[in-house]
């Protein structure tokens, strides 16, 4: 039994030790981070899709359209510069997500790529029920893909995280 007191003990002791502020700064020990920059994902070389093989952040939207700009949002890979905010789901669901038109065929009204919500960092808490790959199908006409992944058709490139179902 004394055996099995001592050994908690002397993991404490070893574990203590190394991380003294003290004694890691008179051993030379402090830590110095060194970040790596962040790649430059602005265009995507080797990204087979209708217009050959790469893929600007813009996806296939037209440079200088809302499409290019909206695509541009969901392609970004630097976090803005604002602090996360925590969101919950009946706050997601208040935003505004486009409605459906009079006729009841298209959804319309979505807002554009410059409005406040679409410059927010929030956090969402919740179980990940599903992640799946979406948007490679080809449609009636040999078409396909999604505008914001140049319309690529390859499963291996179309993307995962986007299409994620959350549990409240």
């Amino acid at each position: 039994m004394k055996k099995l007191l001592l050994l908690p003990l002397c993991l404490s002791v070893f574990l203590v030790i190394p991380v003294s502020p003290s004694v890691a700064s008179r051993s030379g020990l402090t830590p110095k981070p060194t970040p790596s920059p962040f790649p430059n994902l602005t265009t995507l070389r080797n990204f087979k899709n209708p217009s050959g093989t790469t893929c600007r952040n813009i996806g296939a939207g037209k440079a200088g359209t809302e499409k290019a700009e909206s695509n541009k949002l969901k392609n970004r890979f630097r976090l803005p510069s604002t602090n996360f905010q925590p969101i919950d789901f009946d706050q997601i669901l208040a935003l505004n997500q486009g409605h459906v038109n009079s006729a009841g065929t298209k959804i319309i009204g979505f807002p554009l790529s410059n409005a406040a919500d679409n410059q927010r960092l929030v956090s969402l808490e919740g179980f990940v029920s599903q992640v799946f790959v979406a948007g490679c199908a080809k449609r009636p006409g040999g078409k396909g893909g999604e505008s914001v992944n140049c319309n690529t058709t390859v499963r291996t490139l179309c993307d995962a995280l986007s299409h994620t179902r959350i549990l409240a």
